[in-house]
């Protein structure tokens, strides 16, 4: 129910501290589920009193996939932590998938919830590549960004681009062409798990979250054809800044399109007044991963992905 959203909310991030959950941007995205996905959500109880949840996805399977893979996540309180516990949640986890059919099972973890690993790790599961995780300190690199800003701001006057909020271009006009970046990117990228194109629909409401704004959503243009994008995500209680999406045209890769884009999303960020921003790149992903490093992101416990095959 999407009364329970901000339950879970609380729920995960007491279990990560260093990573709240917003509750009103978990509450939008129970409230706007895609009919394209399957998604099933429990939460368990003690003494009548919330103290965990499992959550399973999967998109809308067609009936000739083979591989039906689902994924799902669990939470508990920290204080009610045992191996005995999480493997139950891990246990209904797969209830839920294996309900619906699926054949491959998968769970995710921070590297730093070591009591949750060791768990997945007894049900049999084997690790995958991770996903990097990053944090940038925007008072600390001020000056060093500034720099990269002013060099990305001539590279890009230089190829014939200008780089503006897609507010600033009208968003009416920017949605056809940002899509069509976000799909074409999205598949010529390097990643461990394929990104699946996304139906209309999903992308739309992806882009209607409470944390996503047109105004702090930066492009890059040339000839009214947007080649570039890059943008922030601004939960509005609680949690940290997160890079939503960046990435260039790929048939115009090469040109510091996706750092031209993404270097105005970070000295906006610090005109707001945020101290840190953090990055999510898959463990393949070679040329985001060199910007990242050049920007000066500094690592944060990897994002861990377990697979078992039933």
């Amino acid at each position: 129910m999407v009364e329970d959203a901000a339950t879970v909310a609380d729920i995960a991030t007491a279990m990560n501290p260093g990573e709240p959950v917003d509750p009103q941007v978990e509450r939008h995205q129970w409230a706007t589920e895609s009919r394209e996905d399957v998604i099933r959500r429990q939460v368990a109880e003690r003494d009548g009193r919330p103290v965990g949840y499992v959550i399973s996805f999967h998109v809308n399977w067609p009936e000739d996939d083979e591989a039906r893979a689902g994924f799902f996540f669990v939470g508990l309180l920290p204080e009610l932590m045992t191996s005995s516990r999480l493997a139950q949640l891990i246990a209904a986890g797969e209830a839920l998938l294996r309900a619906d059919g699926a054949r491959r099972f998968a769970i995710g973890a921070r590297g730093d919830e070591r009591a949750l690993i060791k768990a997945i790790g007894a049900g049999g599961y084997r690790e995958d590549d991770p996903s990097r995780l990053w944090e940038l300190d925007l008072i600390e690199g001020r000056e060093h960004l500034s720099e990269l800003v002013r060099a990305a701001g001539r590279r890009m006057d230089a190829a014939g681009m200008r780089v503006c909020t897609v507010a600033d271009f009208g968003v009416n006009n920017a949605l056809d062409g940002l899509f069509d970046v976000t799909m074409r990117a999205g598949r010529d990228l390097p990643r461990t798990v394929p990104m699946p194109d996304l139906p209309r629909s999903s992308w739309d409401r992806w882009h209607s979250s409470l944390d996503v704004r047109w105004d702090r959503s930066w492009i890059a243009v040339r000839d009214q054809r947007i080649l570039g994008l890059s943008y922030l995500r601004y939960p509005p209680v609680r949690g940290n800044v997160w890079t939503g999406f960046t990435a260039s045209d790929p048939d115009h890769r090469g040109q510091g399109i996706a750092s031209g884009a993404k270097m105005p999303t970070l000295m906006q960020a610090i005109e707001l007044g945020v101290e840190r921003v953090r990055a999510r790149n898959d463990s393949r992903n070679g040329p985001m991963l060199a910007i990242n490093a050049r920007l000066g992101y500094q690592a944060l416990p990897d994002e861990l992905r377990f697979f078992r095959e039933i």
